[in-house]
């Protein structure tokens, strides 16, 4: 507060006012449920929408990964690759590759050496596994067939399995032991239902759609 003083009157130029009285409002229990709820929500399908995501690139992966894999035996094959498992010196240069396929373990695939020749792979024959591979989890194999290439999908019958295979001095590749059939196909599937076809024709050619 200030004064003029002048003579004996003083003159009131100023008041100090005190502080503002207001009305403060805190949230209710309910807002805070909501708020919770719809934090949980959105929390929720942004991890759904993650884990799609990451299943969609996890399965392009894997087709990518057999084709490659069929491009390994090609070119093993092809190649003339030895097989040191052989003594015979001749005989080791003389062996065709494949891929294996089993409708009855619809997540594995192997890479085997076909011994006694016959272009197809027998567990329990000379043929000898060089690798197998495993499917990223939840993927798997839903259809296979052998035949006209075959992107809607279909499915092989009994015993359901699907060699591709590659042997010097054919360029060609044998599909279930024969040269007949123009194109092998393999049908995957992730766990939400997206899908992958890889092809592969005996003229070389392999497709990843």
């Amino acid at each position: 507060m200030l004064h003029f003083l002048t003579g004996k009157t003083n003159i009131l130029v100023g008041k100090k006012k005190g502080p503002c009285k207001g009305t403060s409002r805190a949230f209710t229990i309910v807002e805070m449920l909501v708020c919770l709820a719809i934090l949980m929500t959105v929390s929720s399908v942004m991890l759904v929408k993650n884990a799609q995501f990451r299943q969609h690139l996890l399965l392009r992966s894997l087709a990518y990964e057999i084709a490659l894999a069929i491009r390994q035996a090609q070119v093993y094959g092809l190649g003339v690759r030895e097989y040191e498992g052989i003594s015979d010196p001749i005989a080791a240069f003389q062996v065709g590759y494949g891929l294996h396929f089993d409708f009855a373990t619809p997540t594995t695939f192997i890479l085997y050496a076909d011994i006694d020749g016959d272009h197809v792979y027998q567990a329990g024959s000379e043929d000898r596994i060089i690798q197998t591979s495993e499917f990223s989890p939840g993927n798997r194999i839903v259809t296979i067939c052998a035949g006209a290439v075959v992107l809607s999908g279909c499915v092989l019958g009994p015993p359901g399995v699907l060699d591709i295979e590659y042997e010097r001095p054919n360029p060609e590749a044998f599909i279930n032991g024969t040269q007949v059939q123009p194109w092998a196909t393999v049908r995957i599937e992730s766990p939400f239902g997206d899908q992958r076809v890889v092809a592969a024709s005996t003229m070389g050619q392999i497709i990843v759609q």
